[in-house]
């Protein structure tokens, strides 16, 4: 089992009634009863933050980057083209866990 440090990241209640809540290079979003987390740096430019403005599919449980027009799995991390998972990588996707109404995200650690 990987290693793993909790951080705090929002109340439930608030990503409930938002919908989507973004923080530190996150973003949070309630769809389907469900709690979907990704970094919003794009695999293949870390530099990039365009995922941060991007499209969300509650449908396709999917989010689109405005600037290059990648798709990617918000449950996998995978683009929804498999060899553009293998050419430029998956978008790191967060665990989450809830506690007393507020959410903490999963970050792994090395350890």
């Amino acid at each position: 089992m990987r290693a793993y440090q909790k951080k705090y990241f929002v109340d439930l209640e608030t990503i409930k009634s938002l919908g989507t809540y973004q923080n530190d290079g996150i973003t949070m979003h309630w769809a389907n009863n469900q709690i979907y987390a990704y970094n919003w740096h794009c695999p293949h430019e870390p530099e990039c933050d365009k995922l941060k403005y991007g499209t969300f599919s509650s449908q396709n449980l999917t989010v689109e980057c405005p600037g290059h027009h990648f798709k990617f799995s918000v449950v996998s991390g995978n683009n929804v083209i498999e060899a553009l998972t293998k050419r430029f990588g998956s978008l790191e996707t967060y665990d989450y866990m809830i506690e007393e109404g507020k959410v903490y995200i999963k970050i792994h650690t090395s350890d």
